[in-house]
């Protein structure tokens, strides 16, 4: 399985949060809007881009 070799090998960057225990897409949501609040706090800019690929993954 994928979580097998994940789990031993941990090929993943740190900010991989699919495949990993204990990581979710709200930890990812987490992070970004705690990263935002950083920025805007410090009087910086936030900019971000978010890129959704109808059928990325579809093999068929």
């Amino acid at each position: 399985h994928i979580r097998d070799y994940l789990g031993s090998n941990n090929p993943l960057h740190n900010l991989q949060f699919a495949y990993q225990p204990g990581k979710s897409t709200e930890t990812a949501l987490h992070k970004l809007v705690s990263k935002i609040e950083d920025t805007l706090e410090r009087k910086e800019i936030a900019l971000a881009t978010f890129l959704d690929i109808q059928g990325a993954f579809d093999n068929t």
